[in-house]
């Protein structure tokens, strides 16, 4: 899958001060022995770290501190609170553990049942923080689409979830899929309490602020009929290496490197079959000259209706010939019903318009460099698909997004306008040639001896 590590922190931590200053937000004072103490208030905990889910509160206050049998003072809460925050910002397989324990209370399994629950969790925590505007799309689809995709590793004895199988599938399917839910922790360990007071701007300056959590902003024309969501937006996120995910700062530590960290960028329409039709000409002239990442999605419905969404992210330009390209980040997924990693790697991608003794259209094959088979072909028509066992299906719809942000779009349309200036200049260029043709002595002479000068287009007139 990559590196999925792309997305770990390492950056700022809270201080003392800070986690203390917390600590009296969310304390009471109580009465030992005639002396007065602060010990942790259990209500005033579980609202603050709840957010939109009530019972998210509930049970990361009794994953870190049991029932509060014994609520904690000042130090233990400071502690905890660091060792959270520490986990919190290491590499994806200790944040799922982490975060798979919090639901399991602290058991190394789930029961089938409470898996909708987990990914209705991280959905909501990840659109919570990651979109600008409330997003209103249903994650019900989607919810499914994993839920089934992760119930094949389910263990065969006992029927439940076990942490090891939960952690390799979600490694391989979607290492970022809590990145919302460590994201709202960290915030609220840090005052911010999930709310956006820092721009993604402000983030790539302040070298003090943890990383900027944000999904890409969707770019499309007004009233535009798009096949993506907020939902289809999470869900591409945590499968999708931080490459495609738009805009990236710095972040500088004085004990860590540099890390490049995603802030959120934009995600621009440059192909719709809705608006430009299933054209795979329109398709190279609309995506050529983007030089950068970007996601085509194909949706379809097999042949009991049941409607599919696939994601091929492919991270350089569109190439066309009669060769294999793409890098390692290269992904083709499907999305729903069935959540899955098709296939992943460098030079698995082909696409030919109309070169011969290659095949023709858009293909991805199970090896690099053309070898296996092809497990995704859209012909040279651009009106359907094969996939894997070789069955075609109707495209319903094909959408590609460059995921390059703003900068790589307007580099596009700058070489779109130079391109057309050219083409202009070009038609201009032999246009003056043609006139200068017409009054030229050497024509007329030509003409006297009979020899035609007149253009295919002047004799089809005459």
């Amino acid at each position: 899958m990559g590196n999925v590590t792309d997305r770990a922190d390492h950056g700022h931590r809270a201080s003392n001060v800070q986690l203390e200053k917390l600590f009296m937000e969310l304390s009471v004072e109580v009465s030992d022995n005639n002396k007065k103490k602060q010990i942790l208030d259990a209500g005033k905990f579980k609202a603050y770290f709840s957010g939109h889910d009530k019972q998210f509160g509930h049970d990361l206050c009794v994953r870190l501190f049991g029932r509060l049998d014994d609520p904690p003072l000042r130090e233990q809460f400071v502690t905890v609170m660091k060792d959270v925050e520490e986990i919190c910002q290491r590499d994806p397989r200790e944040i799922i553990a982490f975060t798979f324990s919090i639901l399991a209370n602290q058991s190394d399994s789930l029961p089938a049942e409470i898996l909708p629950s987990l990914f209705k969790r991280s959905f909501q925590y990840g659109v919570i923080l990651g979109l600008e505007e409330e997003d209103h799309s249903d994650p019900s689809t989607i919810i499914k689409s994993l839920t089934a995709s992760v119930s094949q590793h389910l263990n065969k004895e006992d029927g439940r979830m076990h942490l090891a199988q939960f952690t390799a599938w979600s490694l391989r399917h979607c290492p970022s899929l809590f990145d919302g839910t460590r994201h709202w922790i960290l915030s609220c360990i840090h005052g911010e309490h999930g709310q956006h007071t820092h721009s993604a701007a402000d983030a790539a300056h302040d070298s003090n602020w943890m990383p900027y959590y944000q999904l890409p902003v969707l770019s499309a024309p007004p009233n535009s009929v798009l096949h993506i969501d907020g939902a289809v937006l999470w869900m591409l996120s945590i499968s999708l290496p931080s490459l495609f995910m738009g805009g990236h700062h710095k972040h500088h530590s004085s004990s860590e490197k540099p890390v490049d960290y995603p802030v959120g960028g934009e995600w621009s329409l440059l192909y719709s079959s809705a608006a430009n039709g299933f054209s795979l000409n329109r398709f190279l002239h609309h995506c050529s000259d983007y030089r950068g990442p970007s996601v085509m999605l194909l949706c379809y419905r097999d042949d009991e209706s049941v409607e599919h969404l696939l994601a091929l992210a492919v991270d350089v330009e569109w190439r066309g010939g009669t060769f294999y390209w793409g890098n390692q980040h290269c992904r083709l997924l499907e999305i729903q019903p069935f959540f899955s990693v098709i296939a992943d790697g460098a030079k698995r991608v082909s696409l030919n318009e109309k070169e011969r003794g290659f095949p023709q259209g858009l293909r991805v094959m199970s090896e690099p460099d053309g070898h296996g088979s092809p497990i995704l072909h859209v012909p040279s028509t651009f009106d359907s698909l094969q996939i894997r066992d070789g069955q075609s299906y109707t495209l319903a719809a094909v959408e590609v997004w460059g995921c390059g942000g703003m900068e790589v779009a307007a580099l596009q349309q700058k070489q779109k306008a130079w391109e057309k200036k050219e083409i202009a200049r070009r038609i201009k260029v032999k246009r003056d040639a043609l006139e200068a043709w017409e009054d030229n002595p050497d024509r007329h002479l030509l003409n006297w001896v009979g020899v035609s000068t007149s253009s295919s287009q002047e004799q089809q007139q005459q």
